[in-house]
């Protein structure tokens, strides 16, 4: 992720047929309400978008 303060890039879309995996790790004993968050916001999008490439 990029934070662009100076507006130096651009950001181009990028069309391809490469699909890169990713995952998201966890302790298991992390409670936190922020992480429970962002895990029901990930299987919301999967859910309404299956056919989304990562």
């Amino acid at each position: 992720f990029l934070n662009d303060h100076n507006g130096e890039f651009a950001w181009l879309e990028f069309d391809s047929e490469v699909i890169i995996p990713c995952g998201v790790y966890t302790h298991k004993n992390d409670q936190r309400e922020s992480l429970h968050a962002f895990i029901k916001l990930l299987q919301h999008f999967y859910l309404d978008q299956p056919n989304f490439k990562v």
